[in-house]
């Protein structure tokens, strides 16, 4: 019978050491600071990143794995397993698949029938809180095409909203013009990211006013989705985004346990996302999201 290993990257929001130490294994993402390039997961944590974006001279951006990299973990993972599949971030947002797929072409005799990249529309938080029943899945269903079949059910699961805590990095970043920045800054918007089907649609943005009406609308978005899995009567778990002692934090917890009536010990609270989305989100960011485990 043949073994299946899986193959993850940086975005899964665990590190190198972690996800090999599970008998996985890792390609991280690059985040580059000033021109340095640092391997998430590797060089650079979420919680490094976001001291550094603490100084609002600093240049830091994203970028897709080193080819090298992607050779290398399924080099690693083919000397012990038959075949391999490649779970990484959302192809909507990152070319880190488009790239495992030229790795694979090239070294066709290597690679070919062997590594297979999973069409994923994951991104974190939904990696890291499935990231356990991957090996269930791979355990229980021996063939390729099964294993997907049971990844594609989640696509509909993974629906959520987050904000920026300083609207500043969405400026440097070139995602808003310098005119957006400062007139959010005046009227202190909070912008609302629906991160849906593996994307953040740019026409659906919501916008408030003050960090509890944004946290207001992050909740009246997803309320409907909650409402329809306790009707349903399926188990699922709330989950607040956001760094320790924020108030963000504490007014997302305040309303979350108030409308769900929900003790807080019955919510997932994640500080980091990934190392990538932390670049992307800045510090203080929060968001909002619900999970509830894989059917296998």
């Amino acid at each position: 019978m043949e073994k299946i290993g899986l193959v993850f990257d940086s975005s899964c929001g665990y590190s190198k050491e972690k996800v090999e130490k599970d008998g996985n294994f890792f390609i991280p993402l690059i985040i580059e600071i000033d021109g340095k390039k640092y391997k998430a997961g590797i060089d650079i944590d979420s919680e490094k990143i976001l001291e550094k974006m603490k100084d609002k001279n600093i240049e830091i951006k994203t970028a897709s794995p080193e080819l090298q990299d992607i050779y290398n973990s399924f080099k690693k993972g083919l000397k012990i397993f038959d075949k391999l599949i490649f779970i990484g971030i959302s192809e909507k947002f990152s070319s880190t698949q488009n790239n495992a797929r030229v790795i694979i072409n090239e070294y066709k005799d290597e690679f070919k029938g062997k590594v297979f990249i999973y069409k994923s529309q994951f991104s974190a938080p939904w990696t890291k809180f499935y990231y356990n029943s991957f090996k269930k899945i791979i355990d229980k269903y021996k063939d390729i095409s099964s294993i997907y079949e049971v990844l594609d059910k989640q696509k509909e699961k993974m629906i959520g909203v987050l904000s920026p805590g300083d609207i500043y990095w969405f400026y440097k970043g070139g995602r808003i013009t310098k005119r957006q920045y400062k007139t959010a800054n005046i009227l202190n918007i909070h912008p609302i990211l629906v991160v849906k089907d593996g994307e953040i649609n740019p026409d659906n943005v919501e916008k408030a006013f003050s960090i509890k009406k944004a946290a207001i609308k992050m909740i009246n978005i997803l309320k409907p989705e909650i409402e329809n899995l306790r009707q349903k009567k399926i188990n699922h778990k709330i989950i607040i985004l956001s760094e320790d002692q924020t108030k963000s934090k504490k007014i997302l917890t305040s309303l979350v346990t108030s409308i769900f009536k929900l003790d807080e010990k019955e919510i997932i609270f994640e500080k980091y996302i990934s190392p990538e989305q932390s670049v992307h989100m800045g510090p203080g960011s929060f968001g909002l999201t619900y999970f509830w485990d894989i059917e296998i």
